[in-house]
C-alpha cells in the first residue's frame, strides 16, 4: 500500500491573493492525487484562500485559522495540521508541477530530493551533495516532501531566517534517509512582481544576515 500524502498551501496577507487560483489549478492537474489538504491562514481569511476552495475538490480538507499575520506561525500551523505520512507544501504563489506527488509510488527514505521549474524560465536540479553544503543547489527548492515523523526535525528549522537550508543541513547531520528523484515537485515563481521571503524583490541586507546567520550554524555543526 502506497503511503498517503498532506498537500499544505499557507496564506499571508493580501498580496498573495493574485496567486490563489493559479495555485489551485495546480492542484487539479496533479497526476497523484493527495490524501488530505491543509490550509492555514489569519483569523478572518483575509487574502481569501478559505472562501475560494473549489467545487471540484473531493478529498478532505482541513482549515486553520491564526491570530496571526507572521509567515512562520501560519506555515507552521499548516504543517502541523496534516495528518498523513508526507507533508509536501509551499506557498500560494508558487505551483505544484504535476509530477509532484509521483514520487510515493517509488520511495524509499525520509526526505524527498526533487526538482524545481522556475515560472520566470530555467530550473533548479539539486545534487545532494552533502561535501558541498555551502552550495545552496545540492539540495531540493523550498521544502521538499518530507515524512510527518520528522516534524520534530522540522521545527528546529525555524531557529534561522534560511529554514529550508537548515532543515537539509539538520537532516545531513543527523544522517536523515534521502530519496533522490528526477520528478519535479514545484513551478517557482521567482516574485518578479510581488516581495517574498528570499525572491528577486527580497531585501539584500536581510539576505546578507540570513547567509551570516545560516554560516554560523553550518559551522556548529562541523559541516
Amino acid at each position: 500500500m502506497a503511503d498517503s500524502a498532506s498537500l499544505v498551501g499557507a496564506c499571508w496577507g493580501l498580496r498573495y491573493q493574485p496567486y490563489i487560483a493559479r495555485w489551485w489549478e495546480s492542484v487539479r492537474t496533479l497526476n497523484t492525487k493527495p490524501d488530505e489538504i491543509v490550509l492555514a491562514t489569519s483569523t478572518g481569511d483575509p487574502c481569501g484562500l478559505l472562501a475560494t476552495i473549489p467545487d471540484w475538490i473531493d478529498i478532505p480538507i482541513i482549515k486553520i485559522e491564526i491570530d496571526s499575520d507572521d509567515h512562520d506561525v501560519i506555515w507552521l500551523a499548516a504543517a502541523q495540521g496534516a495528518t498523513k505520512d508526507w507533508i509536501v507544501g509551499m506557498p500560494i504563489d508558487d505551483q505544484y508541477h504535476p509530477q509532484a506527488l509521483d514520487f510515493l509510488a517509488e520511495v524509499d527514505g525520509d526526505i524527498v530530493i526533487d526538482r524545481c521549474q522556475f515560472l520566470q524560465g530555467g530550473e533548479w536540479i539539486p545534487t545532494w551533495n552533502t561535501n558541498d553544503t555551502y552550495n545552496r543547489g545540492f539540495a531540493p527548492a523550498g521544502i521538499g516532501p518530507f515524512r510527518r515523523t520528522l516534524m520534530p526535525m522540522y521545527l528546529e528549522c525555524f531557529q534561522a531566517y534560511w529554514c529550508d537550508w537548515l532543515f537539509y543541513l539538520l537532516a545531513v547531520q543527523r544522517g536523515v534517509k534521502a530519496y533522490k528523484t528526477d520528478n519535479y515537485r514545484i513551478i517557482h515563481d521567482l516574485g518578479h512582481d510581488h516581495e517574498t521571503l528570499s525572491g528577486t524583490n527580497s531585501d539584500s541586507a536581510k539576505r546578507q544576515w540570513a547567509d551570516e546567520q545560516l554560516n554560523t550554524i553550518r559551522a556548529e555543526f562541523g559541516l
